[in-house]
């Protein structure tokens, strides 16, 4: 069905009400409500989504018969059109980048993932970092939007360091370029970053049952924009000295490197608990002031990202509030939490920003509570540096 635009007449102009909006319909092609229901109910007025086409580009893992990047496809239900698997077992980033051009041209989205032949033959972090920011930014400029998927676990110890140590540089490079950069694979990792027990027989090579979660994982991951973040359960590469104050050698229930200060008792919960993979603190204070203190020493003008998991609660009615920041030697303050409510569960903050003079930080949470309990327990309590890492 097609509209022929007629101009407006004089006559036209002058007419108000339901008639002018039918002569603006008739100057400017609009066709009539009731037109427009019987188009849509023809499917005549339906413009299909045309699907991204999709290639996957990577080692063995990629190139899987059963591997994540056919779930992928499948999970998206249409949104993404496999087109092909440009996955080959045994290649580097340094082959992967030789053998760019057979990603065919009419790609339009394409997985890339490699860190696992590059630890194993003894290329070093730089060497793969140089490697694969040429990768993605020669996909860029053949018109393909790379997803950059970090690479899995692996059950060797020297090999799983230095995967680490490459996926914190590859997400650097993700950050710089502004492309996507996700971690499916954090299901199947243990707190030591290698595969959980059945994951990968072999040690490396995901079995299908996995490589189909992840794929399927993966699309949950794009389709809702949910990117990687480095916690110490997902990567421990990069962590500064008593950033990870879970830990009590002692048994005395203060975490080691931390003082408990005012009128606080604390307990220490080991192994997983509600807040993730690792060790919760849980910091209690009834009816006074009360905070734990953990110091760390940063460099002027470095980039840090802190992170944690937190939960606040209180057992009888009343008033009070907990912080969290991060102190300079100074005395300026990075709040991560500014008087903050109970309850909160499990919430997740983070918090990025550039220290303004090198000395001992002070990492400080506080409780005050007035007739009450209140308690605050934290999780993957982590401090990153985005300059050495």
């Amino acid at each position: 069905m097609a509209f022929t635009s007629l101009p407006i007449t004089t006559a036209d102009s002058a007419l108000t009400g339901a008639q002018g909006v039918a002569a603006v319909q008739k100057a400017h092609d609009i066709p009539s409500a009731a037109v427009i229901l019987d188009l849509v109910a023809q499917g005549v007025a339906r413009k299909p989504q045309t699907p991204r086409t999709f290639s996957g580009f990577g080692n063995s893992i990629t190139a899987a018969p059963a591997g994540f990047t056919q779930a992928y496809s499948r999970a998206s239900k249409g949104h993404v059109m496999y087109l092909s698997n440009e996955g080959v077992g045994g290649d580097t980033t340094a082959q992967m980048l030789a053998r760019i051009a057979s990603i065919p041209a009419e790609t339009k989205l394409a997985t890339v993932m490699e860190a696992t032949n590059d630890a194993s033959t003894g290329v070093t972090v730089a060497v793969h970092t140089a490697n694969m920011k040429l990768i993605l930014e020669t996909l860029i400029s053949m018109g393909i939007t790379p997803l950059l998927v970090l690479s899995p676990p692996k059950s060797d110890t020297s090999d799983t360091a230095a995967i680490s140590a490459m996926n914190i540089e590859d997400w650097k490079t993700a950050r710089e370029l502004s492309i996507l950069c996700f971690n499916p694979w954090d299901l199947y990792s243990d707190p030591y970053g290698f595969w959980t027990t059945g994951s990968a027989p072999d040690g490396t090579h995901p079995t299908d049952a996995v490589s189909t979660a992840v794929g399927e994982a993966l699309w949950s991951a794009y389709d809702t924009s949910t990117t990687f973040f480095p916690l110490n359960r997902n990567n421990n590469f990069g962590l500064i000295s008593n950033s990870l104050n879970m830990v009590d050698s002692n048994a005395d229930n203060v975490p080691n490197g931390t003082s408990l200060v005012g009128g606080g008792s604390s307990a220490v919960s080991l192994g997983n608990t509600s807040l993730g993979i690792g060790n919760t603190f849980t910091f209690k204070v009834t009816n006074q002031l009360g905070y734990t203190d953990v110091t760390t020493s940063l460099v002027a003008n470095s980039r840090y990202i802190f992170a944690v998991n937190m939960t606040v609660s209180h057992i009888v009615t009343g008033d009070g509030n907990c912080e969290m920041y991060i102190q300079a030697p100074s005395g300026f303050r990075h709040y991560v939490l500014d008087e903050g409510r109970s309850p909160l569960t499990a919430v997740f903050m983070s918090l990025e920003f550039k220290a303004l003079e090198t000395g001992t930080y002070l990492i400080r949470t506080t409780a005050n509570g007035t007739s009450f309990e209140f308690n605050i327990s934290t999780a993957q309590l982590t401090l990153f540096s985005l300059d050495t890492v």
